[in-house]
């Protein structure tokens, strides 16, 4: 990924867009063309899209791309369409007893032929464990899985969870 210098942009915001686009353009695509995943007019959604920096490198590929937030952050006008989305609304359908799963299971139940979450999600850690927090530019970066040991606890959770949206 190429190195950005924070003092070329106006504003923290335009520097983590384009760090997040950054991201995805250099790391996640070619990741998801190395293992022969078409990206090319596929539907493709992020929940949590934030600034929408990182959907936004997938726009390249497809018009068919939506970016979920919880906060409506002005997002500018691309081929991505943005929206705000309360994930915990009760009309949504609750399959678990946990707020974060539930919150998952309606990643799962897209039409979207990709869909993910990060590893902290599934195992239910707190804002601790993030990889980095949007607005803030220092003490990001920190956490890390040490072992896979943990994901033997949900791996039957999202077995079902697969299996009930056909995802597998």
């Amino acid at each position: 990924m190429k190195k950005l210098d924070k003092n070329n942009f106006n504003s923290w915001k335009e520097y983590y867009f384009e760090y997040q686009r950054s991201l995805s353009e250099y790391y996640y695509i070619p990741f998801f063309q190395k293992n022969k995943i078409e990206l090319k007019n596929k539907n493709i959604l992020e929940i949590g899209c934030g600034n929408g920096g990182f959907i936004s490198a997938f726009g390249k590929f497809s018009d068919n791309c939506v970016g979920f937030d919880l906060k409506d952050l002005k997002w500018e006008k691309t081929n991505i369409k943005y929206h705000k989305l309360d994930v915990f609304d009760d009309e949504l359908i609750n399959k678990f007893d946990s707020d974060v799963w539930n919150a998952i299971s309606v990643i799962w139940e897209t039409p979207c032929q990709l869909a993910g979450t990060l590893v902290q999600d599934l195992l239910e850690l707190g804002k601790e464990a993030r990889f980095n927090i949007p607005g803030q530019q220092l003490g990001n970066w920190n956490w890390r899985l040490d072992s896979l040991e943990p994901l033997s606890e949900i791996k039957d959770k999202l077995l079902q969870l697969n299996k009930d949206t056909k995802r597998i």
